[in-house]
């Protein structure tokens, strides 16, 4: 009798754990986001493939001052490839609007009028010139196409709902502080209603804040939750507040994939 409930016991735990192996699918994802990176399987998810998906950009704007003469400046910045493509970044990464000159009573800016720009890919050793595709300098998202003949890795991962984003959520940014490489930090979403003082900046219902301390250089890099273990792109880190400790933010990636479809629709339509 003993060894009948020992044997049904063990049948009965066996059909537990036989349940908890089955595949994962949409059906059986989380409708939120983790709240910390226990369950992340690192044999899987690999923070490295989401690197080689990061290009770095770099814009030569041309003004003509006053005087009549010509005065180049030139910026730094980093992009992430998606679906093979485009290039996602932000405006403010890759778009010089003036000349600035910095002093010990703040920043002072000179009068002259923009008469050329170039933004260009760093690959392979190469300058390869780049095309805007879409523009949208109230959002601050700016996305190239990816150049005929250049193969870039795609972001490796799914593409996340930042709908779904709750407050405590865990994050990874896998930023490019002062332009200086690589530098992954972990957070959490601090915010999901950012403070009014933004919205001279961003708009306030397509961003949302993050513990991670962003520093210049780490806009237009990627911000990645976790669902069930699994990474998910849901933003770009886009700025913080100065003066403050990890009070730093980042654009939707709903926001950002629905000037996607919308640029892609407009671009179906012409065809027709």
């Amino acid at each position: 009798m003993v060894g009948r409930r020992i044997a049904l016991l063990i049948a009965v735990l066996v059909g537990v754990a036989g349940c908890a192996t089955l595949p994962a699918g949409n059906a059986l994802r989380s409708s939120t986001y983790d709240y910390n990176n226990v369950l992340l399987d690192r044999r899987e998810m690999s923070i490295e493939r989401i690197v080689e998906s990061m290009v770095a950009i770099r814009t030569v704007a041309e003004f003509r001052r006053e005087d009549g003469g010509l005065l180049q400046r030139d910026m730094e910045g980093t992009g992430v490839v998606l679906l093979g493509k485009y290039i996602l970044t932000l405006n403010h990464v890759a778009s010089i609007k003036q000349i600035e000159h910095r002093t010990p009573f703040g920043t002072l800016v000179e009068p002259a009028t923009k008469v050329a720009e170039l933004t260009t890919l760093q690959w392979n050793g190469k300058e390869v010139p780049l095309e805007r595709a879409l523009v949208d300098e109230g959002e601050d998202v700016l996305i190239f196409r990816v150049p005929d003949r250049v193969r870039l890795p795609s972001f490796p991962y799914r593409i996340g709902n930042s709908d779904d984003l709750r407050l405590g959520n865990f994050v990874y940014v896998i930023g490019n502080p002062m332009n200086s490489g690589i530098n992954v930090r972990e957070g959490i979403v601090s915010n999901l209603r950012p403070p009014g003082m933004l919205g001279t900046i961003a708009r306030l219902g397509s961003i949302f804040m993050v513990s991670n301390g962003l520093n210049p250089g780490d806009s237009g890099t990627p911000v990645v939750a976790l669902r069930d273990g699994q990474f998910e792109l849901v933003g770009l880190a886009q700025g913080t507040i100065m003066n403050s400790q990890r009070m730093g933010w980042a654009v939707k990636i709903n926001t950002i994939l629905g000037l996607i479809h919308a640029m892609e629709a407009r671009e179906g339509a012409s065809k027709k």
